[in-house]
């Protein structure tokens, strides 16, 4: 058995789903295409996205000798049904936190993989140091749609990824192509054309963006589409998604939000309902503001 396919195996061993190798090296394009967004204001006021560009751009600003990429994706689901007068929430924040899920597995075979090539490693997890779905799709997990998310043959986009640098050297995988073809219904799906060419997201016009990373006050043009954390619209509507499983296992009740209960919640009552969810990032102050955003549109 070669190294890479131990690797793969413990890989799945420790829960992740799919797992491929890429040739570490430059990526000139997508960092022009980030550079051509902040610069239009895309990025909003996530000035990480831009200050991160260079070491997305070269892994071995990272991992000094950095050779390979190993991109693995860790398939999510949970039942997304709501009761009318409901507010939604992404799929994958009916979950607990993938941040606290994951990290634990990619910690673990990040330290495998050292051991067992005796070189340095580096990992990334959530888009913080690396250009997650291009080295994705570069090692043959799925390509990019035009909503610029993942998709996977087995999993569609409903997938959580993550990337680990090596100095070790594996062969590549074969990189996927592209499956949109000529649809366009994630464009023309979202309430505020927020997707933009060369699969950048203008995050000013993004329902997820305003409702969790945007700390001010949602524009009034924005529709939020009933959306109180989140919004899965682009993925709703994909193709390549209608045949993903669906488990009814969800840390918010499946009949959804109850505008209500939450506006008259405490702080502390937040936090103990969301307490695995990623939902208590944005604070109680922050949901009560998207509440009144979509009851009052």
């Amino acid at each position: 058995m070669t190294d890479k396919e131990k690797i793969s195996d413990k890989a799945r061993e420790i829960g992740f789903d799919l797992i491929g190798f890429a040739v570490c090296e430059l990526l000139d394009e997508a960092a022009k295409f980030s550079h051509e967004a902040a610069e239009s204001g895309k990025f909003a006021t996530l000035k990480y996205l831009e200050s991160n560009i260079p070491q997305k751009r070269d892994p071995r600003l990272i991992l000094p000798g950095a050779k390979s990429v190993i991109a693995l994706a860790k398939h999510y689901s949970a039942a997304a049904n709501y009761a009318p007068g409901t507010l939604k929430v992404a799929r994958y924040a009916l979950l607990p936190d993938y941040h606290v899920r994951l990290r634990p597995m990619l910690n673990e075979l990040a330290t495998y993989i050292k051991s067992e090539t005796g070189g340095e490693v580096a990992t990334s997890l959530d888009g913080g140091k690396a250009f997650e779905k291009i080295w994705a799709e570069r090692a043959g997990l799925g390509f990019q749609g035009r909503n610029s998310l993942l998709i996977t043959p087995e999993f569609g986009s409903y997938i959580n990824l993550a990337v680990i640098f090596t100095v070790a050297e594996f062969p590549p995988d074969t990189p996927a192509k592209s499956l949109c073809g000529k649809c366009r219904k994630c464009i023309e799906s979202c309430p505020n054309t927020a997707i933009s060419p060369n699969k950048i997201i203008d995050l000013r016009r993004c329902i997820s963006y305003n409702t969790i990373e945007n700390k001010g006050e949602i524009p009034p043009g924005i529709n939020l589409a009933g959306n109180a954390y989140g919004c899965d619209i682009c993925q709703e509507v994909c193709p390549h998604n209608h045949h993903t499983i669906v488990e009814n296992f969800s840390a918010v009740p499946e009949g959804g939000l109850s505008p209500k209960e939450l506006l008259a919640m405490t702080p502390e009552e937040f936090n103990r309902k969301f307490a695995d969810s990623p939902i208590k990032r944005i604070k109680l102050h922050r949901m009560k503001r998207n509440i009144l955003h979509c009851l009052n549109q």
